[in-house]
């Protein structure tokens, strides 16, 4: 996969998710002080888990230090 930024090729990795969930949000929002819930607006990028550690697939860009993470189904 290419860059979406200056088009180097991008490394293939994940992101480790361990006792919570690993979600994007707005600009804005606060992080909440509870684990299961997420702030309005947010996309979820992982699974909630509390025991066993889980994997997100994310592709980096060592050129310009950009991560990409594909957004999965939730049933993926």
């Amino acid at each position: 996969m290419n860059c979406p930024n200056c088009n180097a090729l991008m490394k293939k990795g994940f992101l480790p998710v361990n006792r919570g969930r690993l979600y994007w949000s707005p600009e804005g929002q606060r992080v909440p002080w509870n684990v299961s819930k997420i702030p309005n607006e947010s996309v979820i990028l992982s699974k909630f888990t509390i025991t066993t550690p889980i994997k997100v697939e994310a592709y980096i860009c060592v050129s310009c230090k950009f991560v990409l993470v594909p957004i999965k189904a939730e049933d993926e």
